[in-house]
C-alpha cells in the first residue's frame, strides 16, 4: 500500500464503523450502500483484505 493510499485508511475506517452502526440498528439498506462506499475505497487503495470483510453488510 502506497504511503498516498494509507492516508485514505481513516475515511475506510469511517466508511466501515458506520455500516456496523446502521446494520446494528437495522438500517440494512443504508449498511449495505456505506459497505460499497467502502468497498469501492478498498479497491482504489489497493487493501486486500477488504472485500471479504465486508460482504455481510452488502447483502442487505
Amino acid at each position: 500500500m502506497s504511503i498516498e493510499a494509507s492516508y485514505r485508511l481513516p475515511e475506510l475506517a469511517a466508511l466501515t464503523e458506520l455500516a456496523v452502526l446502521e446494520r446494528r440498528r437495522g438500517e440494512d439498506e443504508a449498511a449495505a450502500r456505506r459497505a460499497t462506499q467502502a468497498l469501492r475505497l478498498c479497491r482504489e487503495i489497493g487493501h486486500a483484505s477488504c472485500e471479504e470483510r465486508l460482504a455481510p453488510f452488502l447483502q442487505a
